[in-house]
């Protein structure tokens, strides 16, 4: 089986871009994670024989070795068929780039020690905490071993929301090697934008959506649209240029269909010319809501934000503020999403996160001389009456603020309830009908 020629981008000598052809090697009828495996390492020599002062490519390479590769792609393979309560593993696994310094990676949550991989099951274990479409596993070969060196979010810029650019969303790309668990038997590898997919045990290479031409003619149509829409507005909306407003329209409509892939429910949008007049009988009608127009006034809005702030100093400290911001609240997600594995999240109390999937030693309680009493009146309550009410989760939390003075756990039940179990230096309390 022949696979489809990929363009390698590059620069010449003047440093003005220029491109390559490279044709991957065939693969059999009946592949596996090996043939993977087979075309990066072939493409990774390509990229080597290739580099020349007339062509240095621009592309990204993971550091982990041919045997490391072929061996990760083999567990992530093997971990596709294992579920974690009925569910089958979903995952993201990334594997830093060998220029660090250029392909900077936020570990937001990093191991101590390492997770040594000589097992699928880590990934399935690990795959319920990965609730962000950025969320990785990051993994690391030293000496020839593998090991999960901890959780990223590698859109750590959050490439969908500029403050002072368009939004162009994250497509996945932060150097480095990618792979992606999809479903059983199932895997996504890419690196260096060579991206291949092994499904049913054939090899797929997929194209960018706007490259079909109907879609990209439309794009072009819609486009055209709606900067003369702007520019009879203000005519001076984009002499710098601000944007690129093809591929903002690109952008936009990809969002569409990833949030709709991303729900894994299946679904059709039509683009018809009238819908009046379109033999479509729609069930719940609505009023037009213009998403090429909202697009618009952002230009505009764009536009008005850069002629009033001026200079770039300005900008640049609004998009670290805009950064930093981003950070801070998709870590706290995670934080969030690490209670998805069995076993509890252990924070102190300035906030810091020291695990998860944390197991409660229940027998320390037996010792302590805390008694249980209302949160409010601190009067004395019987934990004979309290305890037979709840389940292991609820009754280990309470145990360990028994065992622990100035201990607080927030346990959440599967139908939302949120009791707050805590303790001082007398009594362990517990307070319910709470909400987050």
């Amino acid at each position: 089986m022949n696979l489809p020629e990929l363009f390698v981008t590059g620069r010449d000598e003047g440093g003005d871009f220029t491109f390559k052809r490279w044709c991957p090697p065939p693969v059999g009828e009946f592949a596996t994670p090996a043939d993977l495996a087979r075309i990066i390492t072939a493409f990774r020599g390509w990229v080597r024989a290739n580099a020349s002062p007339g062509f240095q490519p621009i592309t990204e390479q993971g550091a982990v070795s041919e045997q490391g590769l072929e061996r990760l792609l083999l567990l992530a393979y093997q971990a596709s068929f294992y579920t974690d309560e009925g569910r089958f593993t979903r995952a993201r696994i990334f594997v830093q780039d060998v220029n660090r310094q250029a392909h900077p990676v936020r570990i937001n949550h990093r191991f101590t020690p390492p997770k040594q991989l000589s097992e699928p099951k880590m990934f399935s274990q690990l795959a319920p905490t990965l609730v962000a479409e950025d969320a990785a596993l990051v993994v690391q070969e030293t000496a020839g071993d593998l090991a999960c060196v901890g959780i990223s979010l590698l859109d750590a810029e959050d490439a969908s929301r500029p403050l002072l650019g368009m939004p162009r969303g994250w497509t996945g790309v932060a150097g480095g090697l990618q792979v992606q668990v999809l479903a059983p038997g199932e895997l996504r590898v890419s690196e260096g934008r060579a991206e291949y997919t092994l499904r049913a045990n054939g090899i797929l290479v997929y194209s960018w959506v706007a490259s079909a031409a109907q879609v990209d003619r439309w794009i072009e149509e819609l486009t055209q649209d709606l900067t003369a829409q702007c520019s009879a507005e203000d005519r001076d909306w984009n002499t710098r240029p601000l944007t690129v407003p093809g591929a903002d329209v690109r952008a936009l409509w990809s969002h569409v269909l990833r949030e709709a892939a991303r729900l894994r429910h299946g679904g059709a949008f039509v683009i018809v010319p009238d819908p009046r007049r379109a033999p479509i009988e729609l069930k719940y009608p609505t009023e037009p809501l213009a998403l090429g127009g909202e697009l618009a006034k952002l230009w505009l809005a764009l536009a008005r934000a850069h002629h009033l702030l001026g200079g770039k100093l300005a900008a640049d400290a609004l998009e670290q503020n805009r950064v930093r911001r981003h950070q801070l609240w998709s870590t706290a997600a995670s934080v969030g999403h690490l209670s998805a594995l069995d076993g509890c999240v252990v924070l102190d109390r300035r906030m810091t996160v020291h695990g998860f999937g944390g197991t409660i030693e229940t027998g320390a309680a037996n010792a302590s001389p805390l008694t249980y009493a209302d949160s409010r009146t601190s009067a004395p309550l019987m934990e004979e009456q309290l305890l037979p009410r709840f389940g292991h989760r609820h009754r280990s939390a309470f145990l360990l603020c028994k065992a622990v003075p100035n201990a607080i756990a927030f346990v959440i039940s599967q139908d939302g309830d949120l009791p707050v179990f805590s303790s001082d230096d007398r009594h362990v309390y517990c307070d319910e009908n709470l909400s987050p």
